[in-house]
């Protein structure tokens, strides 16, 4: 996904890393940041877990509309990846995201 959007997704710790930050094209201080675990259990069993934790600063916040996204977002975003999947979900919220600028 970092081809498909350069300005937008970086890989602090490298592609081995644990999060990726997508941060928004004109809005200062806004990013969403994806983070997964990877749980392996004695017996073998597998178990991702993707979150989304979202950075607003003050001026990203402005309004009412805006807070309501930011508290329900990580919440909605446990609901996509249930419909659409991992990467159809994260690929939702950066296009979203870009839309905006």
């Amino acid at each position: 996904m970092q081809e498909k959007y350069p300005d937008v997704i970086q890989l602090p710790e490298g592609c081995s890393g644990g999060h990726m930050a997508c941060q928004h094209p004109t809005i200062p201080g806004f990013e969403m940041k994806f983070v997964w675990k990877i749980n392996v259990t004695d017996n073998g069993v597998v178990t991702p877990k993707l979150s989304l934790l979202l950075k607003m600063s003050e001026q990203g916040m402005a309004g009412p509309a805006r807070m309501n996204v930011a508290q329900q977002a990580p919440s909605c975003f446990q609901s996509l990846l249930r419909l659409v999947g991992t990467e159809a979900a994260i690929e939702i919220l950066i296009k979203h995201m870009c839309m905006d600028k």
